[in-house]
This record gives C-alpha cells, sequence and structure tokens, in this order.
C-alpha cells in the first residue's frame, strides 16, 4: 500500500482520542517510515544518469538511462559512482520533496472528506485532521535531519527530574528553556537537562470554507516539518559550534581534502574517542570528489542515501550531506557552506532528552477576533553535549561564521 493510499484509508477511521496520550504521538509511526521509503526509493529510480557537464557547465543528463537498476546506482567503476552520487547530492531536495507531493495527492472528494475534518465545528474531528500529518513529521525528521544519529535519545517520564551522569573534567553544553540560548559552563558529575519547546502553529481563515480551498492540507504537510526539523537541527549544531571551542581548536581550511580531514579526527581521537561523523554542506562535498581518489572514498550506492543524507565512507569516517531542508526553490540550509562539523559516536556526545514526543493541540483563534481555525504542533524535549572532546568545528578560510550560531 502506497503512503498516499494510506492516508486516504484513514481518513474515516476511528477518533484517535479514544486511545491514550503516548499511543496517539506513536501510532503508525513505523509504517509511514516504511511507507515514505518506498515513496523516495519510488522517485530515486527516476532520477537520470550523470554523464558529466557540457561547454557551459551544465550537466548532462539522460543520454544513458537511469541512475539506479534495483535500487544500486549504475556505475562503471568507483570513480563513477562517487560522480552519480555527487550528482545525487544536488538532487535530493527535488527527489525527497517530489516523494512528498506525490504522498498528499488526494483527489477532490477525498480532499472534500479530509478538509470537512479541519472545518468541523466539532474540535475532536478537528483533532484527528490534524493528527494525521504527526506520522509524517516524525518521518521527516529522521530522514531530513541528523539529530537522532549524532545524540543518543532519552525519553523523560512524567515527574521525572531529567539529568545524564558527566565527565566531571570537563564542561558540558545545554540548550537553554528559551532554545536560543546554549549554556557552556555546566560543571558537576550531573548535567540537568533544560527543556525546551519546538513548535509549529497553522491556521485556516474560516473564509476558506465556503471558498473549498484545500491548500491547508499542503500547508500542514509542509509547513510543520520544515518548522520543527531546520529548528532542531540548528540547536544540534549551535550546541555542537559552542562545544567545540571548549576542549578542541577550531580548524581553518581552504580545501576539504584528506589531510585537512584528518586535522578535524585528530582534534577527537587524541581523547582516545572515535571520530565517527562529518556534517557538511553539498558546496563542500564537491571537494571530496576533486581532492581524493575515488578508490579511497566507499560510496553508498544505494538509492537509500535520498533517505538518511549519509553519502558514504571515508577512511572509516561517515560523511553526511545536507542540501537543505526538501522543497525546491528553498534555501534554508541546514549546515551553511564552508562550516563542518566532526562528531564521535552518540554515546560519547550527549543526550536528546524527549519529555513530550511531538503532538498537537487545537488552537483557534477566535478568542482572538480572529476567524480561523488553528492547530499548534508541540513537541517538549531538551539537548546535552555531554562531552565536548567528542566535538569537532572547521570553516573555510573565506567563510565567515554564520550569525545563527554565534
Amino acid at each position: 500500500m502506497s503512503w498516499a493510499e494510506a492516508i486516504k484509508k484513514k481518513i474515516n477511521t476511528p477518533t484517535l482520542a479514544n486511545r491514550s496520550g503516548n499511543k496517539i504521538r506513536t501510532a503508525g509511526i513505523y509504517e509511514a517510515q516504511n511507507r515514505f521509503r518506498q515513496a523516495v526509493h519510488e522517485e530515486a529510480d527516476k532520477l537520470p544518469r550523470y554523464a558529466g557537464v557540457d561547454h557551459n557547465g551544465r550537466p548532462i543528463v539522460g543520454r544513458e538511462g537511469t541512475m539506479f537498476t534495483r535500487g544500486e546506482v549504475n556505475a562503471w567503476d568507483k570513480k563513477d559512482a562517487l560522480e552519480q552520487i555527487t550528482y545525487a547530492s544536488s538532487q535530493m531536495g527535488k527527489v525527497r520533496g517530489a516523494a512528498l507531493r506525490k504522498a498528499s495527492e488526494l483527489s477532490q472528494t477525498e480532499k472534500e472528506a479530509l478538509l470537512s475534518l479541519a472545518y468541523s465545528k466539532n474540535q475532536e474531528d478537528r483533532l484527528k485532521f490534524a493528527q494525521k500529518p504527526i506520522s509524517i513529521v516524525y518521518d521527516r525528521l529522521d530522514y531530513v535531519g541528523f539529530t537522532d544519529d549524532v545524540l543518543q535519545r532519552m525519553d523523560i517520564g512524567q515527574g521525572a527530574v531529567p539529568y545524564v551522569e558527566h565527565d566531571v573534567n570537563v564542561p558540558a553544553v545545554v540548550v537553554a528553556e528559551d532554545a536560543k540560548t546554549i549554556k557552556t559552563s555546566i560543571t558537576g558529575n550531573r548535567t540537568y537537562f533544560e527543556e525546551f519547546r519546538l513548535t509549529s502553529l497553522v491556521t485556516a481563515d474560516v473564509g476558506e470554507i465556503a471558498q473549498r480551498a484545500y491548500s491547508i492540507i499542503d500547508r500542514i504537510f509542509e509547513k510543520v516539518p520544515r518548522q520543527i526539523a531546520l529548528e532542531e537541527d540548528r540547536l544540534l549544531l549551535k550546541a555542537m559550534y559552542n562545544a567545540s571551542g571548549i576542549k578542541n581548536t577550531p580548524i581553518t581550511f581552504t580545501t576539504l581534502n584528506k589531510a585537512t580531514m584528518d586535522q578535524f579526527a585528530l582534534m577527537i581521537e587524541r581523547h582516545r574517542l572515535d571520530a565517527e561523523k562529518f556534517i557538511l554542506n553539498r558546496a563542500d562535498f564537491s571537494d571530496i570528489r576533486t581532492s581524493i581518489r575515488a578508490d579511497e572514498f566507499d560510496p553508498i550506492t544505494s538509492r537509500d542515501m535520498f533517505v538518511s543524507g549519509y553519502m558514504g565512507t571515508y577512511y572509516g569516517y561517515k560523511l553526511y550531506v545536507t542540501a537543505g531542508i526538501d522543497e525546491d526553490g528553498v534555501t534554508n540550509e541546514t549546515v551553511p557552506a564552508g562550516h563542518v562539523f566532526v562528531a564521535g559516536g552518540p554515546r560519547f556526545v550527549g543526550y536528546q532528552g524527549i519529555r513530550i514526543p511531538l503532538d498537537v493541540y487545537p488552537a483557534d483563534q477566535f478568542v482572538n477576533g480572529e476567524f480561523s481555525y488553528g492547530w499548534a504542533y508541540f513537541t517538549l524535549r531538551g539537548l546535552i553535549i555531554s562531552n565536548p572532546r567528542a566535538v569537532a568545528f572547521g570553516i573555510r578560510s573565506s567563510t565567515s561564521v554564520a550569525s545563527w550560531l554565534l
């Protein structure tokens, strides 16, 4: 069953409000992940093979068939595979965006049925409508973001005081409860989470009822994941940037080559920790293609690269490449060009504490004098870099540090 068909099938399902709170949040998440993965794969299978550039520097595609066959990249050798996935990384936004649009393709009748829930005067009906994107949002957080790969997840029970044990010889870094301030001088043998909120408010004017404007469906499916995922990943990178200078020295580089990457890894490995992940922008990934031998890079030849952003392994280091949140024409880059972040294994870096997984609450605006329905998406969590030794940062010499990292 395709993801779109599953959404259609659930239009008339019994209200989720009859289930326990925990089941409401988790219902269908794993099923949605598998369905969305399938949708991404289907779109990736349409991607044409890359055949170099023309005399104007424009990519030549479409002359040699598709890039993937039965889920594996069509390549002559490792060098060609590297060329193919480098081009694929520049197309990630299009592939993921097309998969999302495909998932939300509903007929007018089906949209009418779904929209009737959104505009019902019954608050329970509107909650049923708003719950539908939650599993989609969770899936997009997994495949767009990398926070879950960098940090250990810690579920925080109701009433529990959230803390982690950490090395007393190094300060911890904590995201403050305003979700903006980074505290970098937390000492002692225990570090307590300061829990913050990630929110997204979606509203729809009552006047759209008469107009039958179906854009509300697309608005929720697009706005919520983009807002939540972008904010979550940027908070992680902001914490990593502030942690990287506590025990390690930021590196300035001109080219991201083998020697430079070894410098990054050494910052972490000199503390007897393993450097595991490089997180970089698509523009900086180009250096790897041009400055190292292809046989030194072990590419991911599966189309799964579109799901995770994981491009391959270079001397044992995993490379995660981001070209921004997956929406055509939008340049909201998670990792700014010229910035490189390096992390050790999750058990050495830190924790992501989850008090309230993503949930939705009615947020009608009538009391504010506005004739619009509203849905407030909300999650309560904390973020700690418990061992700054396991984090390193570098910046290209011609680049200034992005203002939102400071």
